[in-house]
């Protein structure tokens, strides 16, 4: 593949950055990838894999990692054809990656088992060499008038190697974090080489879902409701956490995207997160519509409503300047 090809295939302009680079390889590769496509006809799945293999390749030609084909290069004579190039640079490409690739998993588990440890059956995959193109990832489609052409074997997807599935029992040590990687060492992808070794097999351990602790970016986060009154003037909210319970202090008037941290209560010495949530039966309730009324006319009698009188007036002196 030459490098215009391999711009083209990344919607990349000539002479990109290796930033620009990586991050149009990610996006395209995450667009692409065949774990996003298993749900697919067969036909799709096919095609999918193949464009993932192009992209990953385009990549490979850009940052460097395999030497782009010269543009006259024969194969049997005469001038190369597209697919005689790519067959050529994935030879090259795999000259240099003798050993097989790391293979990423993730097994999600219970709440309950990541804090006190145990076992827990898993499936993970296991590779095997293509036997089509024998992990070449290519197979020969047609030799005429001195012409060889290659296309991508259909039968590993371009990947050289075919997946099947394993169960065992994995233990799960005590107060496991979430987004632990447990390394099962030659278990990944299948070595290329005589001379190489398998690759490894990495499992990255998830929650279930749960209906009392929730998942988010910054850890294991609990939706705590109080009343009214608390969030209007500040109160406290018992918690359970996965080290026992807890008693947060809500501040007045909390806003709704704001997260309470409590420092070390998570799994293994993690922090654990309160999102503050007042109770919505309030609002449907015509008594409670009517207090809540009555109290905003009581302050506005009252005048201590400073900075929404003076908000007031800031927005009709700013009226009159704009004379709207």
């Amino acid at each position: 593949m030459r490098k215009d090809e391999a711009y083209n295939l990344l919607d990349l302009n000539h002479g990109a950055s290796e930033k620009d680079i990586k991050k149009a390889y990610r996006r395209a590769a995450a667009r692409y990838h065949p774990d996003k496509h298993h749900d697919k006809d067969e036909t799709e799945i096919k095609e999918n894999e193949s464009k993932f293999k192009e992209i990953k390749l385009a990549y490979e030609v850009l940052a460097g990692k395999v030497q782009e084909p010269q543009q006259h290069q024969g194969f049997g004579g005469g001038h190369s054809s597209f697919h005689d190039m790519f067959a050529e640079v994935e030879r090259q490409r795999r000259q240099t990656i003798i050993n097989g690739q790391d293979v990423e998993i993730q097994t999600a588990i219970d709440l309950s088992l990541a804090i006190a440890g145990g076992k827990t059956n898993i499936t993970i995959p296991v590779f095997n060499i293509c036997k089509t193109c024998d992990g070449r990832c290519v197979v020969l489609d047609e030799v005429s008038q001195g012409f060889s052409t290659h296309k991508y074997c259909h039968d590993c997807g371009g990947h050289g190697s075919i997946s099947s599935k394993k169960s065992l029992n994995m233990n799960i040590p005590k107060d496991t974090k979430f987004g632990a990687r447990f390394r099962m060492s030659g278990k990944g992808g299948p070595k290329h080489s005589p001379e190489g070794r398998n690759g490894d097999l990495f499992i990255v351990i998830i929650y279930k879902d749960d209906d009392y602790f929730k998942n988010i970016h910054h850890g294991l986060c609990v939706e705590a409701y109080v009343s009214l009154d608390i969030w209007i003037i500040g109160g406290s909210v018992e918690v359970a956490t996965p080290t026992g319970k807890v008693t947060v202090e809500v501040p007045a008037l909390i806003p709704s995207d704001k997260l309470l941290r409590i420092a070390g209560k998570g799994v293994g010495g993690n922090d654990i997160f309160v999102s503050i949530k007042v109770d919505s039966n309030y609002f449907k309730d015509p008594d409670v519509e009517m207090i809540i009324k009555e109290l905003g006319r009581s302050l506005k009698n009252r005048h201590i409503s400073k900075d929404v009188d003076d908000f007031n007036l800031r927005t009709k002196n700013k009226l009159e300047e704009l004379k709207l």
